[in-house]
């Protein structure tokens, strides 16, 4: 599963409607309004799984973590 369709499940999109990246304070009110300490805690543990794997953040971003620069 890629990171997309884990917070999907979740009712959290990451990408607007035209395929773009949304902004992370956008996604993050959205998590803050929908999920439970429980969900939240649940997306982290499934997150975690699928890391073993692939690195689903780079891999959702198109690019490498840069950092904060």
């Amino acid at each position: 599963m890629n990171l997309r369709e884990i917070y999907a499940q979740y009712g959290i999109e990451l990408r607007d409607k035209n395929g773009e990246l949304r902004n992370t304070i956008d996604v993050l009110e959205d998590m803050f309004l929908k999920l439970s300490v429980q969900e939240f805690l649940a997306i982290n543990v499934e997150i975690a799984e699928e890391e073993k794997y692939a690195d689903l953040f780079d891999n959702e971003r198109g690019r490498r973590y840069k950092g904060v620069e």
